[in-house]
């Protein structure tokens, strides 16, 4: 078995590493392939346009093949026939069960690299005897460490390598940051009521309250019907979109699931929580987005696997035209392709009473799914199951 893994923190040079090892192979005319795959999130625009693959260092390379796992299996299998090297850059993308492809392709006599592997994948490919080379860095900050600890900004845009004790004090003041921030703005500012809860057990959380006590169990109910419906063996290839997603806790609860999770709100101050409780506290890479729904989820929202909105719509139906809603909710439930969470505000409720413009209420969000979602079953748990606030609605298409 030859089956090499890189290893090593973000800015330590594994794609580098990567490029010099196919360049040397190319020079020397020996058979390789370097291959990258399109699945595992959004794909970076030099892969996607041309063929490209970039270091931090400025090296680049073309790739000799870029697809899907099922079409990147079918060119291994073709290509597999004379002895070869094959490279996988950004191995983490791949999904947990290719780890098992690279393990059958070293065991046929073939050179496999590998490099930046999932936590999962790394397991598994030390347990099948791989070689792990560790390419050490400096920690980003104080240069007088190693760098082991990666930390996607907030936003997505670039990371930091530090070593452990920065990384501690970076996550006390960010965990600081988002407490004083939380109780400075809505939903009543100068008190300690928030929307959604922080999904993490630290001491600068205490005493939070939210005012959607019944978000676990929301979630609860999420979880049960993703592992009933979707296949979580494959998860990281499956995707979550939340419409009106605050802080993100749905996002983080189904990103734990393995889903690949995205969230967008209309408010700038909730994604901007959202996006620092998930660099520096939940580092599950959400992808949390300022977007206004109305437009968005019709015109430029692509179908995910599952998706949700929790009490979001009746306050679009309360400030905008009533056809354009519609025309919204009903594109958020045919872009699910197989499950959609889904709960409204209603009529009768105090707060929405005289300020709807239609009546809504469980009958309606039912007609609005059998009517527009294409879903072959639809569950309803009804306010007070378990300490629901609202009536919860789950659809599931074929």
């Amino acid at each position: 078995m030859t089956l090499t893994v890189l290893t090593g923190a973000a800015g330590a040079g594994k794609t580098t590493e990567v490029i010099r090892i196919v360049t040397d192979l190319r020079e020397h005319r020996q058979r390789s392939f370097l291959i990258a795959t399109l699945d595992g999130g959004t794909v970076r625009p030099a892969l996607e346009k041309y063929d490209i693959i970039n270091a931090r260092s400025g090296r680049k390379a073309r790739v000799d093949f870029k697809g899907h796992a099922a079409e990147i299996r079918a060119f291994i299998s073709a290509k597999g026939t004379a002895p070869s090297t094959f490279v996988f850059d950004e191995a983490q993308r791949f999904g947990k069960d290719f780890a098992e492809d690279w393990i059958a392709l070293s065991g046929k006599g073939h050179v496999v690299i590998v490099s930046t592997p999932s936590a999962a994948q790394l397991d598994r490919l030390r347990e099948a005897g791989a070689d792990i080379q560790s390419i050490r860095k400096l920690c980003d900050l104080m240069a007088d460490g190693d760098a082991t600890v990666t930390i996607r900004l907030p936003g997505g845009d670039g990371t930091i390598s530090v070593c452990e004790g920065c990384a501690e004090r970076l996550q006390a003041m960010a965990r600081t940051h988002l407490r004083d921030r939380l109780v400075a703005t809505a939903p009543s500012p100068g008190t300690p009521e928030i929307y959604q809860p922080i999904d993490a057990d630290f001491p600068e959380f205490a005493g939070l309250n939210p005012i959607r006590a019944d978000s676990a169990i929301r979630a609860g109910i999420m979880a049960e019907f993703v592992a009933r419906h979707l296949d979580l063996q494959d998860a990281g290839q499956k995707s979550y979109i939340d419409i009106g997603c605050n802080s993100g806790f749905f996002c983080k609860r189904m990103a734990d699931l393995g889903l690949r999770a995205s969230g967008i709100d209309v408010a700038r101050n909730d994604i901007h929580m959202g996006r620092v409780a998930d660099s520096y506290i939940y580092n599950r890479h959400l992808d949390l987005q300022v977007r206004d729904a109305l437009a968005w989820v019709p015109d430029m929202m692509p179908e995910h696997d599952v998706a949700s909105t929790f009490s979001v719509y009746q306050w679009l139906y309360e400030k905008h035209d009533t056809e354009a809603v519609h025309r919204s909710l009903r594109a958020l439930m045919a872009k699910a392709r197989k499950l959609f969470f889904f709960e409204m505000g209603y009529t009768d409720e105090a707060h929405y009473r005289a300020r709807l413009p239609l009546r809504i209420d469980r009958d309606w969000c039912l007609a609005q799914m059998r009517e527009h979602g294409g879903f072959a079953e639809i569950m309803t748990y009804g306010a007070g199951w378990n300490g629901l606030k609202r009536d919860f609605f789950v659809g599931i298409k074929p």
